[in-house]
């Protein structure tokens, strides 16, 4: 009986420490030129106060920067985020917070990996 509540004890431990992990996938693989989905695991119609994804120092979303203008579609349905035009760059960690409206704030981190080859253009001096 003590072992089974001990063991209980830590489960509850780790599952207050792990809170918001599960909101994404540890990683995703996508091609260069090809689009990734960052699916939450938000049911649709789930309601929150904001989301908020960035990737580095980069707020995708909500102000995105130039080099993510016509890439990216942001669905308030769930809070994904879909980008497209993939390139080699856009390789890294991506994060998300939830704020479910009366709730502690939900976090959830990826990294994307993006697979291809990097082309170079020659200039020929003459």
């Amino acid at each position: 009986m003590e072992k089974a509540v001990i063991h209980f004890i830590i489960l509850g431990v780790i599952s207050g420490l792990t809170e918001g992990a599960g909101v994404l996938p540890d990683s995703l693989n996508a091609a260069v030129g090809g689009k990734v989905m960052f699916n939450t695991t938000l049911t649709p119609g789930t309601t929150f106060q904001s989301v908020t994804w960035t990737f580095g120092s980069f707020n995708v979303n909500n102000f995105p920067a130039p080099e993510y203008e016509d890439r990216i579609t942001f669905f308030m349905s769930t809070g994904s985020l879909e980008l497209r035009n993939l390139t080699l760059n856009d390789s890294g960690e991506y994060s998300v917070t939830i704020v479910p409206p009366g709730e502690r704030p939900q976090t959830g981190t990826t990294i994307l990996n993006i697979k291809g080859e990097r082309t170079f253009q020659m200039l020929h001096l003459v």
